[in-house]
């Protein structure tokens, strides 16, 4: 069930799920906020089969939040701060999950934290 780093485009929060879409925009899947179930085939098929109930959307996503636990214990976002700034400490990738996540809005290459 291993998972390609390019398979997957990203993930967005909301209140009750996140969804994570695939690179190609052709799938995408709502996971449980306690990351309990997926709404994919392979989730329901592993369950069915009494194999864990698992998937490999799952596993990445958990994957993913650890990783961005662990890189935004360092972020700080000033009200005002470049983008590009922004970019040149931490990276385009971690500023495209926070805007993704809702966390920070970006206008006109100027970031804001979402209160």
């Amino acid at each position: 069930m291993a998972i390609k780093k390019e398979e997957i485009w990203g993930f967005k929060k909301f209140d009750d799920h996140y969804l994570v879409t695939s690179n190609n925009w052709k799938s995408s899947y709502k996971i449980k906020l306690d990351l309990s179930s997926c709404n994919c085939p392979s989730f329901s098929f592993n369950n069915y089969r009494g194999t864990g109930g698992s998937c490999k959307h799952i596993k990445w996503l958990i994957e993913e939040l650890q990783s961005l636990s662990n890189k935004n214990k360092a972020i700080v976002i000033d009200d005002g701060m470049f983008a590009i700034d922004f970019i040149d400490k931490y990276s385009e990738e971690v500023l495209n999950v926070l805007i993704q996540r809702g966390e920070i809005i970006e206008k006109r290459g100027v970031l804001y934290n979402v209160k």
